[in-house]
């Protein structure tokens, strides 16, 4: 038998202290819950159906073995009484599924990790939003396909997703057991490149430029 034993709902004030620590802020909630339980209700749901940023915002903060169950909507089950509730229902089900299945379809795999737009851009240069347990996760998931008749993964991260492209592809290529990309290196080496060779940046254009 295999049992799955937590609350209904994780935030309440109420248990700060006697559950959750009191310097902890009501955004690490759900984060401390899951490392203690492994399951919980969805109580919120039975008031409001959530969005689809909010799931995957819960997925995100809890470990892949975590479960969640959800309430129905009480305007299904107690105001239309599960008549005429298909838009309710549809709505429902597409807010609540916490991610695409890492179904194998092909011989590659094209993992894109693409953020909200809530960075501006004048602030690209520096990780933001903390992203390490949603990219464990297909980093995981890539490993467990591996050899499979998989030959080839393309992973691109742009900077909405933690705030700097860059980073975030580091972070991925080091979970993957790829060495980190060294950029000041590679910098380096074409100041001096430029220097022994001024005109390597020039491109011609024309045939006459290359008979000229």
């Amino acid at each position: 038998m295999q049992y799955h034993v937590g609350c209904s709902g994780w935030s309440y004030t109420s248990w700060e202290g006697p559950f959750y620590p009191q310097n902890l802020t009501n955004s690490g909630w759900l984060n401390y819950y899951s490392h203690v339980f492994d399951y919980v209700e969805i109580d919120s749901s039975f008031y409001r159906i959530p969005n689809v940023f909010m799931v995957n915002n819960w997925n995100t903060k809890t470990p892949k073995e975590f479960k969640f169950t959800a309430k129905f909507p009480k305007v299904i089950t107690h105001e239309k009484r599960l008549k005429e509730v298909d838009k309710e229902l549809d709505h429902f089900f597409e807010a609540m599924e916490l991610q695409t299945p890492p179904v194998i379809t092909t011989d590659f795999l094209y993992v894109r990790f693409i953020g909200d737009r809530s960075i501006q851009e004048k602030d690209f240069g520096r990780i933001q939003i903390d992203r390490i347990s949603e990219m464990q996760k297909w980093a995981e998931n890539i490993k467990n396909v591996q050899g499979e008749d998989m030959n080839l993964a393309i992973v691109a991260a742009n900077n909405h997703y933690a705030g700097f492209g860059p980073g975030t592809v580091n972070i991925f290529r080091n979970m993957i057991g790829l060495p980190e990309a060294k950029w000041e290196e590679k910098e380096m080496g074409l100041q001096k490149q430029e220097e022994q060779y001024p005109f390597h940046e020039s491109r011609q254009r024309t045939l006459s430029e290359f008979m000229s």
